[in-house]
């Protein structure tokens, strides 16, 4: 029995990382006989789920806020270069700022749950880009 070492979930012998915290698993020994013939009932350890839903909500969050300050980084440092390309070195300079902020802000994710934050980090950016857009039309009329 192999026990994380961040979050205290009990995996199997043969897995090395907790699915949750992607953290290293260390070895415990197997409960008493005495123990294991209890009630039956599977234990559930609540503090910590509660700390592996915390640390994973910390992680998106962490994920988005970074995936914002490299989208702008990219943004405006490419703005500077870029300025000679017209409207399609903006476009392009659009669409490499968006797809590095998911990109990088993935990488704050564990791996069993980068998928799903890319696409959360891309919704939210497309929100924002409308947001953004329709506010810049507003102030045009």
């Amino acid at each position: 029995m192999k026990k994380c070492s961040w979050c205290g979930r009990e995996y199997p012998d043969d897995v090395s990382t907790c699915v949750v915290d992607q953290q290293s698993l260390v070895s415990v020994a197997s409960p008493a006989p005495e123990q294991a013939s209890g009630s039956g009932k599977a234990e559930i350890d609540e503090p910590a789920t509660v700390q592996s839903f915390l640390v994973l909500f910390a992680r998106y969050v962490l994920a988005m806020v970074v995936s914002y300050f490299v989208s702008y980084a990219v943004f405006f440092g490419g703005l500077y270069f870029l300025m000679w390309a017209g409207m399609v070195g903006f476009v392009l300079l659009l669409i490499a700022s968006g797809f590095s902020g998911v990109f990088v802000g993935a990488l704050c994710l564990p791996q069993s749950g980068r998928r799903f934050g890319s696409v959360v980090m891309l919704v939210f950016g497309l929100a924002y880009y409308i947001y953004f857009r329709d506010k810049l039309s507003e102030n045009r009329e």
